[in-house]
């Protein structure tokens, strides 16, 4: 669930939000990049929007404190991810 976005430049920012996982809730923070839009793609028909996202957690909040400091804590992750409307059936 996202709390706050910020725009860091041009095409960045930010999303400040919360992660649930295995039951937990926590403050987790999205570096955010976007890729661009179209507004009809060439073979869906529909308007289509692209975005990456990349962060970092750290496992031993959500209770994974197993093999520390052997295994590391901190988790970074990647997300990519393009959106067409919601209606769109595919």
């Amino acid at each position: 669930m996202s709390r706050a976005i910020q725009i860091t430049g041009e095409k960045t920012g930010t999303v400040e939000g919360l992660l649930t996982f295995r039951g937990e809730t926590h403050p987790a923070t999205l570096d955010v990049t976007f890729n661009g839009s179209m507004a009809k793609h060439p073979m869906m028909g529909v308007p289509k929007i692209g975005f990456s996202a990349r962060g970092s957690i750290k496992r031993s909040e959500w209770g994974l404190d197993f093999a520390i400091p052997e295994l590391g804590d901190e988790v970074t992750f990647a997300i990519e991810t393009q959106m067409v409307p919601a209606d769109y059936a595919f």
